[in-house]
Parts: structure tokens; C-alpha cells; sequence
């Protein structure tokens, strides 16, 4: 709980927008274990806005993207390849940013496992 305090001090250093952080977080959370995708996609991107530089936020919004392309492209949805090109450019702000943390080798590995067939690959 500590290293969360100091994180949300450190992105909110006037505490200004720290509720409106964990709130987005939270809803987001929320609407993931209900399966709701698309909501929290958009809840989580919420979140990544306010603190762009949060390593939380940047995870959530990016798997929560992955979510929402696989569930699009399990319906044959042409949405599906705009949502993988966009989870592929979070994974790469996660290389910049992130560049030691595990799980940003882990998404950028989705890149060439998950999307094979995508034109986001083939740009990779």
C-alpha cells in the first residue's frame, strides 16, 4: 500500500487528479472481472491519460486493449485490427518507458504470437 501512496504522490505531487486516477483504475477493474471490454478499455485509458508515465495504468490499458481486439476479432469484427494496432503502440510507449520491467517483453511479444496474421505483425 506504501509503494502505491508514493506513486500516486509522485503522478499527482498536489494530490490534484488522484481520485479521478484510482476511481478510473477501479472502474476499470471493475468492468474487467465482469467482462465488459470495451468498458474497461475505455476506463483504463481514462487512467493512462491522467498519468501517462504510471506503470499500472500502461498495462491495464494495454491488456484491456489486447482483450478487446481478440473478443472483436472472435466476432470477425474489422474493428479488431485497429484495437491490435493500438495495443501494439502501448506496448512500444511500455519499451520506452518501461524498458527493464517483464511485462514489457511480454507485450511486445504478443506483437508476433497473438496477432500472426494481422497486418500489425507484418509492420513489426
Amino acid at each position: 500500500m506504501g509503494v502505491w501512496v508514493l506513486l500516486v504522490t509522485w503522478c499527482f505531487p498536489n494530490g490534484k487528479g488522484a481520485d479521478d486516477f484510482r476511481l478510473a483504475l477501479a472502474e476499470g477493474d471493475a468492468r474487467y472481472q465482469q467482462l465488459d471490454e470495451a468498458g474497461a478499455y475505455i476506463a483504463y485509458q481514462r487512467a493512462h491519460r491522467m498519468a501517462p508515465r504510471d506503470a499500472a495504468a500502461l498495462e491495464k490499458v494495454t491488456r484491456a486493449c489486447i482483450e478487446l481486439a481478440n473478443d472483436l476479432a472472435r466476432r470477425r469484427s474489422k474493428e479488431a485490427e485497429k484495437y491490435y494496432s493500438q495495443a501494439v503502440q502501448y506496448a512500444e510507449l511500455m519499451k520506452r518507458v518501461f524498458p527493464g520491467r517483464e511485462q514489457t517483453f511480454f507485450y511486445l511479444a504478443l506483437r508476433t504470437a497473438v496477432f500472426p496474421c494481422s497486418k500489425v505483425a507484418a509492420r513489426s
